[in-house]
């Protein structure tokens, strides 16, 4: 049976010639870089915050070295203030001001011996007792407790010394630090992207150009097959009326239907690519659309020597263009009669599994069919078996077309195999007044 020809309409209900793609396209770009600027402000936010952490907690470990070795006091300042600004730690005459400590010696059995608590406030004595208890408890020597920054050094007569150094200052700058830096990034992200969504239009733009004239190419060009085909096809009747049908004639009759075929396909595969407004389409019935197209096409799977079971619920509403779910259905029909096994049935079912979805599934059987060629069937020009194909006027084209007219109507199209048998299930959303 030939396929139909599905009239030609200009764009109509809000279809724009390649949207859909163009849409994808921006919507990756835009995803693409804004996931590499989010991955990059977070990697140097850890970076920087890592490095500051660790400034912080050397310089307050220098501090303490250098109250270690002048017994609990600072040194004289020798170098003048301008000169203390670096990484390293530098007495100046301010540093006695700046930092707040607290130091002890303890005894081998953890006893302690002295406690000068004359440079801290926010501590007393019976404060400071249970802190450095449990820091000789925890049993090591350098670390955090709480806000503060201890050190434990071992003296030569067997006696311990532990310097506490209150870092809240520092600590507090640490987490000024990161919500600043987070909300600098956030406001980087929202104005990256804010700025993306013109440049994306900029980027896509040519695609887009492409596209339209890569849509006209196809459409002409599928036009204008017709008429010399059309020409021989007619020639070719006339020379069988003059002299009778041969070889040479029917030969020629098949390679016109192939081209014809093949201009459809191209037609079709044009057309899918525009984007459609479904509120705006018609309302049609699946069930009655389906059940025809199944009476149509038992004749072909008769001839195949296969049969076709048909379990259609009624009265399954959706929106679309009815020349393109027609033609969705006949690929479907037409695959499974063409390319499944010989002598196998064919089982099409119709449902409304939910209030949102109507569900198409033909199923036919393929045990030769492989994992890899179902994952495959719906590549534009693919095809499993070229020999076969081409046998069957098959170019890989079909399928491919079927699945952008599902989803340019808001579904789904999948595949799989299941038991031997090759499942091809659309998904359809159901029509909101229904």
């Amino acid at each position: 049976m030939p396929e139909r020809d599905a009239p030609q309409q200009p764009q109509q209900n809000g279809a724009s010639i390649g949207s859909k793609a163009v849409k994808s396209l921006r919507r990756k770009f835009m995803a693409i870089t804004m996931a590499s600027l989010a991955l990059t402000l977070i990697v140097l936010g850890v970076v920087v915050y890592q490095y500051y952490a660790w400034a912080s907690m050397s310089r307050s470990d220098s501090i303490i070295e250098v109250l270690y070795e002048n017994d609990g006091s600072f040194p004289p300042p020798l170098e003048e203030r301008r000169k203390a600004i670096g990484f390293d730690f530098t007495v100046n005459i301010e540093t006695e001001f700046e930092n707040r400590y607290a130091w002890a010696v303890v005894n081998p059995d953890d006893s302690i011996l002295t406690l000068d608590s004359d440079h801290i406030a926010n501590k007393d004595s019976s404060q400071l007792y249970d802190i450095i208890e449990e820091i000789l408890s925890s049993g090591t020597q350098r670390g955090y407790y709480d806000f503060y920054r201890y050190r434990v050094f071992s003296n030569d007569d067997g006696t311990r010394t532990v310097y506490l150094l209150d870092c809240l200052q520092r600590e507090q700058t640490k987490v000024v630090l990161a919500q600043g830096y987070a909300a600098i990034a956030g406001a980087c992200l929202v104005l990256v992207f804010l700025l993306l969504l013109p440049l994306s239009r900029r980027v896509t733009r040519m695609y887009e150009h492409n596209l339209e004239r890569q849509h006209r190419f196809v459409t002409d060009a599928s036009h204008e097959l017709k008429t010399p085909l059309a020409i021989i096809s007619a020639n070719t009747e006339l020379t069988e009326q003059l002299t009778g049908e041969t070889q040479w004639t029917r030969s020629t009759k098949a390679q016109v239907e192939r081209l014809n075929a093949l201009a459809r396909n191209l037609i079709e595969a044009a057309r899918s690519s525009e984007s459609l407004d479904i509120e705006a389409l018609p309302v049609i019935n699946l069930s009655e659309l389906l059940t025809r197209d199944i009476e149509d096409f038992r004749p072909l799977a008769d001839m195949a020597g296969k049969r076709i079971t048909a379990n259609v619920e009624e009265d399954v509403l959706i929106r679309g263009e009815a020349e393109s779910i027609d033609r969705m259905i006949s690929v479907l029909l037409d695959n499974a009669i063409k390319h499944g096994d010989d002598g196998g049935e064919i089982a099409v079912v119709l449902r409304k599994p939910n209030r949102k979805q109507a569900t198409l599934r033909v199923a036919n059987p393929a045990a030769r069919m492989t994992e890899k060629e179902v994952r495959r069937m719906f590549d534009r020009f693919y095809r499993a078996d070229a020999s076969r194909s081409r046998s069957t006027g098959g170019y890989g084209i079909g399928l491919s077309a079927a699945k952008d007219n599902v989803e340019r109507h808001g579904g789904k199209l999948t595949a799989m195999k299941e038991n031997g048998m090759l499942v091809i299930t659309a998904t359809l959303p159901r029509a909101n007044d229904e």
